[in-house]
């Protein structure tokens, strides 16, 4: 008998989602998208018999508006049977935390994509860059590994996802300060100034990190704690180390020179908000983490004024 052809339901309008389900569908896999889960429940209703997602869906990307989370969450468990896998594509650490409790029955999935879809849309992005998927490690991932590297993905599938998550943090802090400079990444890793403020946000978080059980996952080519001693370098002993340890490392960055003021909020809440909430909760200061933040969203409303002066002339 002919396997059936697997089913994926993609929901919400995020870049990430959109990328990875097109990529399946290109591979054979049925990729149905959905923008909202409101359009297919009245209130209170349960699911339409007719509906053509009911119970019907073997995977979800779940990439609904942030601010939808919890409600999206909750309808979509309505939709689908208990159990049904979800890859969760949120900003931030602890919104799949918020999507697992108010959607107990589906299997969530926690993700981190190690590239910027929007590089790949760019002319100069290609098949060459790497597309790699940090993915949780579950008995239906396991199942869907072949189909995500069929779709051209290199894929890894890890027990501790929340280390991978805050290595991709402490990762992401590094586009954070390459907007703040104005420069370009590699031109903001030659300036000593500003590795040493990467240092300096570095040190602040992984203090805080010591005081949990979170070891971040080395996605540097080397132990997130050596990565500010090599930050403190001269340049001439950080530009060897560099091109052996830290070359391409800021490829899948995103680029946020051209973010909306919405989504440069999100980016700063996904990374700094996450750090001020750990110092938080440890009862402990980030006054390193709390400037940055502060700067960007000068950043963002000098952004935003500034497309309003140019809509305003023309």
């Amino acid at each position: 008998m002919e396997e059936p052809i697997p089913i994926v339901l993609v929901i919400g309008t995020g870049a990430p989602a959109r990328h990875i389900g097109e990529a399946l569908r290109h591979c054979g896999v049925r990729v149905d998208f959905v923008q909202e889960l409101k359009s297919l429940l009245g209130d209170g209703a349960p699911c339409p018999a007719g509906s053509r997602i009911a119970g019907s869906a073997d995977l979800v990307l779940f990439a609904v508006d942030p601010d939808d989370t919890l409600e999206s969450a909750m309808l979509l468990q309505r939709l689908l049977p208990k159990g049904t896998p979800v890859v969760a594509l949120q900003p931030g650490i602890r919104r799949l935390a918020w999507a697992a409790h108010a959607a107990p029955q589906l299997r969530w999935i926690r993700c981190v994509m190690a590239f910027d879809p929007a590089q790949l849309s760019q002319p100069q992005g290609s098949t060459r860059r790497r597309r790699k998927l940090y993915l949780s490690d579950t008995p239906q991932m396991r199942h869907w590994q072949s189909r995500f590297e069929c779709a051209g993905f290199e894929v890894e599938l890890c027990a501790d996802m929340q280390s991978v998550q805050w290595g991709h943090l402490l990762l992401q802090l590094s586009a954070l300060l390459v907007l703040a400079s104005g420069l370009e990444y590699k031109q903001m890793l030659a300036v000593r100034a500003w590795r040493l403020r990467y240092a300096r946000l570095l040190d602040e978080a992984l203090g805080l990190l010591a005081g949990t059980a979170i070891e971040p996952r080395n996605l540097l080519g080397v132990p997130w704690r050596t990565v500010p001693m090599m930050l403190r370098l001269n340049d001439a002993l950080f530009s060897w180390l560099a091109a052996r340890h830290l070359s391409g490392r800021g490829e899948g960055l995103p680029d946020l020179s051209c973010a909306d003021d919405k989504s440069l909020e999100l980016a700063v809440d996904a990374t700094c908000g996450e750090i001020m909430r750990l110092a938080v909760g440890l009862g402990a200061d980030a006054p390193r983490t709390v400037d940055l933040a502060e700067q960007l969203m000068v950043i963002a409303r000098q952004q935003t004024e500034d497309r309003r002066l140019v809509t305003t002339e023309w």
